[in-house]
């Protein structure tokens, strides 16, 4: 796993971290990607309305966009890079599972 602190430490931040989970603050300002990583099991908490664009090794890319509050879950990602394709900053909690 390519861990999302050491590749793109400008966009991601731990805030909380224990056996069971570790919570990320993950912050773009409009127009920045941030470098390939991955993620274990994970959700998503949104704390402003988003518009992203994950894209994948194989040069496919999917169009991720919620509102403020909005919780989604996700299986493991192998490898992504995201992208702020908004015109406003963004910022997300991820809290990954450890188990």
């Amino acid at each position: 796993m390519t861990d999302p602190i050491s590749v793109s430490p400008e966009v991601y931040q731990v805030i909380f971290e224990n056996d069971h989970v570790r919570v990320i603050d993950a912050q773009w300002w409009p127009g920045q990607k941030d470098e390939m990583h991955s993620h274990p099991q994970f959700t998503i908490y949104a704390l402003t309305d988003f518009n992203l664009r994950a894209y994948f090794p194989d040069g496919s890319s999917k169009i991720m966009s919620g509102k403020e509050r909005g919780i989604t879950h996700h299986d493991p990602v192998e490898m992504h890079a995201i992208e702020n394709m908004g015109s406003a900053y963004t910022r997300i909690l991820i809290i990954e599972s450890k188990k």
